[in-house]
């Protein structure tokens, strides 16, 4: 009986200590309280929610400013965390570190040159987040049509303080990168659904506009569908091929699995023609695929999204 009572005491101090450790956060990251300020990198100017930088958010922090496009501005800032505001100026400084190059590596297995200089300019490398306030604004120009299209880039970003206040180790880096990709960038679009199950006679809806061509790697990318668009959600087409010395050839292209997980099967929607591809054109950047579904009531849509250049 005794031993039981045991048994049961060092289950319940395990289970203390495990929730004792999971209140006091991360100092680097969410420190509890008030007591410990930080500060993050931010892709939000105003230095709100959305962080959209580190790591976690590394596909979106993709640089993809058409090539034609002579400069192209983000904006992004440093912002304090952990307490409402400080009680004094902090001076910020942006660092470029090189050693970051490589923090992605593991998940994507490409390799990141430091971003030339001649291919983009600090509007500001020092700032200051003023006593009373939370974050400090900055701008990079980007020259998208000086990039090499089928050369990676990477333009890491961090600061130091005069505050003696820590980075943030999830969101203490911003990883502006361009994918090479000699099929990335923006591509105009015609939008076309048939409430049949073919595409003959005229699209009972159409719509156009623009789209930008998302590299997942050097041979991927992934596009927006008018069908996900026009319903509020992702279904991405994924277009895959093989680059043999500057020939592109062997495209494949699928819905994004994951959209038709997460977005189309939770809306009774069922995925009844996987894409598959009418026009694959590299050379004049024309491209069009067409797939099926069966919406929630049974109604069966044709769809086609035809992207060019």
């Amino acid at each position: 009986m005794r031993f039981d009572i045991i048994i049961k005491l060092l289950c319940l101090l395990l289970v203390a200590n495990i929730m004792t450790s999971c209140l006091d956060g991360d100092d680097m990251n969410t420190p509890p309280g008030a007591s410990k300020p930080f500060l993050e990198m931010t892709n939000n100017p105003s230095g709100g929610g959305n962080v959209n930088s580190g790591l976690f958010y590394f596909t979106g922090q993709t640089l993809t400013y058409p090539g034609t496009d002579s400069v192209g501005i983000s904006t992004f800032a440093v912002a304090l965390q952990g307490v409402v505001s400080y009680s004094k100026d902090i001076n910020v400084t942006l660092t470029t570190p090189e050693a970051a190059l490589d923090d992605y590596y593991s998940s994507d297995s490409l390799v990141y040159p430091m971003m030339p200089d001649s291919l983009f300019d600090f509007v500001n490398t020092t700032g200051v987040i003023k006593a009373g306030t939370t974050y400090a604004e900055f701008k990079v120009k980007f020259y998208p049509s000086k990039f090499d299209p089928i050369q990676n880039y990477m333009l890491p970003i961090s600061a130091t303080n005069d505050a003696d206040l820590v980075m943030s180790s999830n969101f203490g880096l911003v990883y502006y990168h361009a994918i090479g990709n000699p099929i990335a960038g923006a591509y105009k679009w015609n939008y076309s659904r048939w409430n049949t199950g073919s595409n003959a006679g005229a699209p009972t809806t159409t719509a156009t506009g623009s789209w930008n061509f998302l590299p997942d790697n050097a041979t991927t990318i992934e596009v927006q569908s008018g069908y996900g668009n026009q319903n509020g959600f992702n279904v991405r087409y994924q277009l895959s091929f093989e680059n043999n010395g500057g020939t592109l050839s062997n495209f494949k292209v699928k819905i994004n699995p994951d959209d038709v997980k997460n977005n189309l099967t939770p809306a009774g929607i069922v995925l009844t023609q996987d894409a598959t591809i009418i026009m694959a054109d590299p050379v004049t950047g024309h491209y069009k695929f067409t797939y099926k579904v069966t919406n929630s009531a049974g109604g069966v849509r044709t769809l086609e999204d035809e992207y060019y250049k």
